[in-house]
Order: structure tokens, then C-alpha cells, then sequence
């Protein structure tokens, strides 16, 4: 499955956001070769909780603690890298950071490391990896300004490394896995490809508020079903602050004692409402609530601030401050908000789907292994619901006071089940309705795109091979079954490409608008016509220009182009061929289709063979390329 590994043997995978699980469930052990997975997380929406029924994690089972966290440092290749391997480990698990961030941030501050300034989520991910039985690694981008990853400055960098460092600790032929957090997740979604790997079983975790990477993610979905490698997607929703939410998620930072001042301080300031909702993007709202908040909570006075851009957020790069309670507790609340964080729930979920290939059921891992304390119920009328898991809002615990927690909490007891509550629910039921109603008709549309693909492929060869037949009288024009041609019709109106047909909106919406609406598709009509002439005319010199080469019989020069492919179609696979001039065809015939849009259904990427590896490496374009935190230079400024 994995035909180039950054070592021999070890399959490449990619993680992001994931829990400790107390046993381990029923897997049959996977192959070597299905070892091999990916898990690019991204923090979009909102997370809510887990049904009830869920497991909490049992920390106190852990053979790892915080005090243990203790790097070793070290750096090569332009990058510096935090590691650390337990005993026997049974494999390893590379972790990239996100913009502004390093690789101090997964480790707390010690004797051992003293420039580690250990974040809530970060620390999680290191935590749930050791204790699962696997060396860690956390590396540091080379752009220290930003933090930010890039392909050009990191990508030989981090791969020289990681060999040599797997190489030093004997974990060679063992399985690796990866976790990205935003622009390290971009990072590591390109890894499989350049290294020219078969892709991985892939998962997504998707912080639901942040509607364009969603959107991003979910067309990545599509393509890695298409080409049948396994992938999911975990949907992250808003969770409320309770009074214990932040020593709950990080003890090492926060005590009880503190989070519930915290909690307080958050209401008093109105960052959040008696029920914990988060009120305000606190990444982005200009109000100035971490300055607010250190004069409600004298614990955090001296946690260093800066502004970027009339934001005030946290330095991120004084390393100077033993402080990280502002970072952590900004943090935190941005994951409450749930748009774009890092989150280490579905860390061992991960590891375990893995560790399985990508094949165990990921609903079950999540009900019995995510990571840390389940949000609490609300206390409304919706049992007849609950057992919807496309309905998490009402899956969610309503986050009001822990159970467990012995603290009382003054004025701010964030009461569940409150107004504002019900409104919540009501609004994510709504948005829960509307999105498996998208889901559903964009199914029904891609089931008729691809039989309209299917058709007009058929058609095409059919076409082609009469045309290029010598012994065939040329035809004037192609014909078109009536339906493909409204269909190419409406896709010249629509603005679309004729293989993928989709409603126009504005008719669908408006279809009573104005007489123009009737001269804009009789002029579509028209419009379709003349370009499917262009093309029958296109076709004819082409078939003209291929006679006149074959009577003449001139062979082909070198090639200077040659096509690399990716899996082609599982029908539309057939027997490689390569013409004698050095233009290899891979998959079958790579001819392009002179149906309109057909041409984009052949996987064939031609890219120039006298250049360099590097210009002949397909950049891919990830859910992440377009990071909120990719803006600016966050370290130069100060920033988020």
C-alpha cells in the first residue's frame, strides 16, 4: 500500500485530535502494509459532547504523567525538535504545529527543557501518544517569524530528519504516524504525495463554524472516496464553559480552584452567558477581554500580551515568561467557540483507526476512547432525539457544574437548560437539518454528474474512433443525444462544466424573474449550439492533422513532456502504452476527449521532464492553505 516511506518499513500518517481510550477494543491487527494512515485535523466548528453512554478516559491508569514530560532537544536541517521515546515503543508519531506555534508548546516547562512552554491541547497530544506505547517527535517549522509551515523551506528539511532520527532510536520498521494542526496540517497532507505514496487512510476533524474549510474538507472527502481510500470526517461543535472546564482540560495549568475563577471572570466581562455559551469569537472580536480578564484574575497578571492588528492576544514568542495560563486559557476559549483550534479529543480515536488501517467503525472508537471529560446534558425535553447522532447538539451533556467538582461556584453557576440554551438547540437543530438535506442533494447530483460522465466518455471514444477510421468519410458536425446536449446547454448558461451538471440557483430560487430569465436561456441555447460546433470543427482539423502525419509517416522527436498519472477511474482502467517518441501513457489511451469538460474526468498530470524535482512535484491544495493564522507575521507583531 505504501510504496516510498520516510524509512524502509514505516508507513507515514498524519494526525491531529484525539482521546485516551481505558481498554483496548476487539481489532484484528492490521497487515504491514494497512498500517499506513492519515489524520489531518483542522479545528473548524463547534464540539459538542458525547452521548451519555460515553467513557471517560481513566488519566489515573496512566503510566505517563505531566512531570514526566521530558524532552530531549536537539537541531538539524534548520529545524529544532523536541522528542522523547518511551520503552519498547511500538511505533512513532510526528507532530506539527500550527501558525505562531513551535514545538515547545507540546511540552511543559522543566529542567529538561527550559525554553518548553507547554499549551493545554498540545500537551494532550504528547500525553495520549507515550501512554499508548509510541515515541514522539515534535518539530519546529523553520519560519520563526510566522510559524507557519512551508512546503519550499521545510519539506527536505523535516524528511532528513525524521529518517535520521528514526534511524538514531531503532524505530525504523515501525509504523509512523502524523498530527497536523492548521498550516502543520496542510504540511502533512502533501507528505504521502511527495514521497510518492499510495494515499492513506485519512481523517478529518472539522470545527464546524469555520464554513469555507468545511467546505474544503468536504471536497477532499470526495476525492479520497473516489479513489477508495478509506476516510472520515469528525464533526466538532460549540461546547460551553463550565466552571471546571479549564483545569478539567489542562490540571497541569489550572486548579480547580483557579478555573473557577476564570469562569467567573469570563461571565463578569461577558465573554460568556450564564449558561457557558462562548459570546464572542475571541480570536477575532475587538473587544478587549484577555486584558479584562487578567485584571479579574490575579493569577494570570503576568501572562505576557501583545496586539496584532487592534487584537490583543497572547505573546506567543516571549519565551522570557514562565506564564502560559493567558495562552492556555485563550486557547481554551477558542475552542469553546469552536472555529478554527486545535483539539486533542479524538488524539487515541485516531491512533486506534489507524493501528486498524483505517477500517474499525470510528463511531464506536469515539463513544469508547475520546479524550477527556464529557460535556454535561441539558436538561430539556429531548430524549426522543438524543439517540440522533446527527444531532450533537443534544448529544451534548449540558456543560453547567462538573459532578465532580466540590467547588462552590458564586453567581456563576452556569445553570444549564437556561434561554439562551434552548435557543442554541434550536438553532443547531435547524443547521443540522439543512446540512443533511445539502448532503442528500448533492448525492442525488454527483450520482447524475457521474453518469453523465460515464455517457459522455462512451460517447467520445465512439466519436473518436469513427473519426480517425480512414476509411470513414469524415462527418460535418457530432451529434449529441438530445439530453447531453440540453445538458451542455445548461452547463454554458450555468457557467459550469458540462460533465458536472448542476442547478442553477438563481432559477431555482427565482424562477418566475423577469422576461430577461426567458431570452437568458433561449440565448444559453443558442450559445450551447455554437459551442458544440466549435468543437465538432476543433475535432475534424484534428483528425485532418493526424491522417496527413500518418500518410507522411514522420516520426515523432524526443519528448520533452511526459504524463505521470494518478489511479485511474476503477472503470476505466486499461493496458499502458508508450509511443516510440518517449510520450509514455499511462492507464490507458491519453487522449484528450473532445467532448467539452470530459477531459477533466482522465487523472493525467503532465509536468516538464527537463525540470526539477521540485517543479515536477505536484503541489496539491489542501483544506489548509488558506489558514486564518496564515496572515501576517504574528511573531513579528505579535499576533494569533
Amino acid at each position: 500500500m505504501v510504496r516510498d516511506r520516510l524509512t524502509p518499513g514505516t508507513p507515514w500518517l498524519v494526525v491531529e485530535q484525539a482521546r485516551s481510550g481505558i481498554s483496548k477494543p476487539a481489532i484484528r491487527p492490521a497487515s504491514f502494509g494497512q498500517r499506513a494512515a492519515l489524520l489531518a485535523c483542522v479545528p473548524l466548528l463547534l464540539l459538542l459532547g458525547l452521548s451519555g453512554a460515553s467513557a471517560e478516559v481513566d488519566t489515573g491508569a496512566w503510566q505517563i504523567r505531566y512531570d514526566d514530560l521530558k524532552p530531549t532537544i536537539e537541531v538539524k536541517y534548520n529545524h529544532t525538535y523536541y522528542y522523547q521515546v518511551p520503552e519498547a515503543p511500538k511505533g512513532a508519531v510526528v507532530l506539527f504545529h500550527g501558525c505562531v506555534h513551535s514545538g515547545y508548546n507540546y511540552f511543559p516547562r522543566s529542567a529538561a527543557c527550559l525554553d518548553c512552554r507547554g499549551l493545554p491541547e498540545e500537551m494532550s497530544h504528547t500525553l495520549q501518544a507515550l501512554n499508548r506505547g509510541y515515541a514522539v517527535i515534535a518539530i519546529s517549522s523553520a519560519d520563526r517569524d510566522t510559524g507557519c509551515w512551508s512546503w519550499d523551506s521545510d519539506s527536505d528539511g523535516v524528511k532528513a530528519l525524521v529518517r535520521e532520527w528514526q534511524r538514531e532510536h531503532r524505530l525504523r520498521d515501525l509504523p509512523l504516524y502524523g498530527m497536523g494542526i492548521s498550516s502543520g496540517a496542510s504540511f502533512a497532507l502533501k507528505i504521502p504525495r511527495w514521497l510518492n505514496m499510495s494515499y492513506p487512510p485519512t481523517l478529518f476533524v472539522a470545527l464546524m463554524r469555520d464554513k469555507t474549510t468545511v467546505a474544503k474538507i468536504l471536497r477532499n472527502q470526495n476525492v479520497l472516496t473516489a479513489l477508495h481510500r478509506p476516510v472520515s470526517v469528525i464533526k466538532v461543535y460549540p461546547r460551553l464553559v463550565y466552571p471546571t472546564y479549564f483545569s478539567d482540560r489542562d490540571p497541569h495549568s489550572f486548579s480547580k480552584a483557579l478555573s473557577v475563577k476564570i469562569a467567573n471572570g469570563l461571565k463578569a466581562i461577558g465573554m460568556i452567558d450564564g449558561d457557558g455559551a462562548v459570546l464572542l469569537d475571541p480570536r477575532y472580536t475587538t473587544k478587549p477581554w484577555l486584558r479584562q480578564l487578567k485584571q479579574e484574575v490575579p493569577e494570570l497578571q503576568t501572562g505576557p500580551l501583545t496586539t496584532f492588528k487592534n487584537l490583543y492576544v497572547p505573546d506567543w514568542n516571549d519565551t522570557d515568561s514562565t506564564n502560559t495560563k493567558v495562552a492556555g486559557v485563550y486557547s481554551l476559549m477558542n475552542l469553546a467557540y469552536a472555529y478554527h483550534e486545535i483539539i486533542s479529543d479524538y488524539v487515541t480515536v485516531a491512533l486506534m483507526w489507524f493501528e486498524s488501517g483505517g477500517k474499525a467503525d470510528i463511531e464506536v472508537l469515539k463513544e469508547k476512547y475520546s479524550y477527556g471529560v464529557p460535556p454535561l446534558r441539558y436538561r430539556q425535553e429531548t430524549a426522543e432525539v438524543a439517540e440522533d447522532p446527527l444531532m450533537p447538539i443534544l448529544r451534548q451533556r449540558a456543560q453547567g457544574i462538573h459532578p465532580r467538582s466540590t467547588l462552590e461556584v458564586e453567581q456563576v453557576a452556569v445553570v444549564a437548560g437556561g434561554e439562551h440554551a434552548q435557543r442554541q438547540v434550536q438553532q443547531h437543530l435547524e443547521l443540522e437539518q439543512q446540512e443533511r438535506s445539502q448532503e442528500q442533494e448533492q448525492a442525488q447530483q454527483s450520482e447524475a454528474d457521474e453518469a453523465a460522465d460515464d455517457e459522455l466518455l462512451q460517447l467520445s471514444k465512439e466519436v473518436e474512433e469513427a473519426l480517425v477510421d480512414p476509411s470513414k468519410e469524415l462527418p460535418l458536425s457530432v451529434p449529441l443525444p438530445a439530453h447531453l446536449l440540453a445538458a451542455a446547454r445548461k452547463a454554458a448558461r450555468t457557467g459550469k462544466r458540462a460533465s458536472r451538471m448542476m442547478p442553477d440557483p438563481a432559477a431555482e430560487v427565482a424562477p418566475q424573474r423577469s422576461g430577461s430569465y426567458l431570452a437568458a436561456l433561449i440565448g444559453g441555447a443558442v450559445g450551447g449550439a455554437a459551442f458544440m460546433m466549435v468543437i465538432a470543427a476543433l475535432a475534424y482539423a484534428l483528425v485532418r492533422y493526424r491522417r496527413s502525419a500518418a500518410a507522411q509517416g514522420v516520426a515523432l522527436g524526443a519528448a520533452t513532456m511526459q504524463a505521470v498519472h494518478h489511479p485511474p477511474p476503477p472503470h476505466y482502467q486499461a493496458q499502458g502504452e508508450c509511443a516510440a517518441g518517449g510520450l509514455c501513457l499511462l492507464g490507458g489511451s491519453a487522449r484528450l476527449s473532445i467532448v467539452p469538460g470530459v477531459k477533466e474526468r482522465f487523472e493525467y498530470e503532465v509536468v516538464e521532464q527537463t525540470g526539477s524535482p521540485f517543479s515536477a512535484r505536484r503541489r496539491i491544495r489542501t483544506a489548509f492553505n488558506d489558514s486564518p493564522r496564515k496572515v501576517g507575521s504574528p511573531h513579528k507583531n505579535g499576533g494569533v
